[in-house]
């Protein structure tokens, strides 16, 4: 369903890692989603892997699992990044899930001194009969995608700040990666940061190695004095407790996504 596509919002922030472990959890995306249901307006959000090597020898990253059912058809499990260069994923691995599932992660061994990000880029996906062909360009702009070194043990709550666009009304999209091999329950609870009130709870549960992510979090309004509060009153953050080793994420999203939905800014 179109609806349950719309994954990701105007803008979330990230930071490239030096790889200083030998593995790491890799969230990534590929998916389309309708913006205007009246009109040829898709947009098509697919993730890119970069990474550089910043020694005088070529290093070798491996693909050791892929999440949300394995790989959907054998690729090349190791991609080459030679001395002093970069590369990115696009068009030279093929990492992706059995299932189809628009996110998941990839678990990779990467040797010391590979410098690494996965980002999200937004095209234009959709076109009418006689109308403009989709892009192969990330015309819309981009935005990092989380990147963990470790996982989070069962029961260990997570406290995820910044789950909010300021004032702009916006809504949160939860991610959580079940690293176990039963199925999770996650616990996630949004609070204000004036005076920490709860303003909403769920619970959604995750398949064994897998990656869920859930939409239309957040959507009670903060309820502190505004203006005048000595805190922001728009500011929240998130609490996630899962009760299987994992690791969990948060990605803002406008509740209002102009066409073309530009996305201004990005951190590296």
């Amino acid at each position: 369903m179109r609806a349950a596509r719309l994954l990701f919002g105007v803008i979330a922030i990230g930071a490239s890692l030096p790889a200083a472990s030998s593995e790491l959890y890799v969230v990534r995306v590929g998916a389309a989603s309708a913006l205007n249901s009246g009109e040829c307006v898709d947009v098509s959000w697919r993730d890119n892997v970069v990474l550089y090597n910043s020694t005088a020898d070529p290093l070798t990253v491996r693909l050791l699992e892929v999440s949300n059912g394995g790989l959907r058809r054998p690729p090349a499990i190791e991609l080459q990044v030679p001395p002093g260069k970069s590369v990115n994923s696009a068009g030279r691995i093929n990492w992706n899930p059995a299932s189809g599932d628009p996110v998941w992660v990839n678990k990779i061994d990467v040797p010391q001194g590979i410098v690494l990000r996965s980002r999200v880029e937004a095209a234009f996906g959709g076109f009418c009969v006689g109308g403009r062909p989709p892009s192969g360009n990330p015309d819309f702009g981009s935005f990092s995608l989380p990147t963990f070194e470790r996982l989070v043990p069962a029961g260990t709550t997570q406290v995820l700040l910044g789950a909010d666009l300021g004032a702009q009304p916006s809504s949160v999209n939860v991610g959580v990666y079940n690293d176990g091999e039963s199925a999770a329950t996650a616990s996630v609870e949004v609070y204000q940061v004036c005076d920490d009130a709860l303003l909403e709870s769920l619970n959604f549960s995750i398949p064994a190695k897998a990656l869920r992510q859930v939409g239309g979090v957040g959507m009670t309004e903060t309820s502190c004095p505004f203006p005048g509060s000595e805190q922001n009153a728009w500011m929240r953050y998130v609490k996630i407790t899962v009760d299987q080793p994992g690791f969990s994420y948060i990605v803002n999203r406008s509740k209002a996504i102009p066409y073309p939905p530009v996305i201004p800014y990005s951190s590296p």
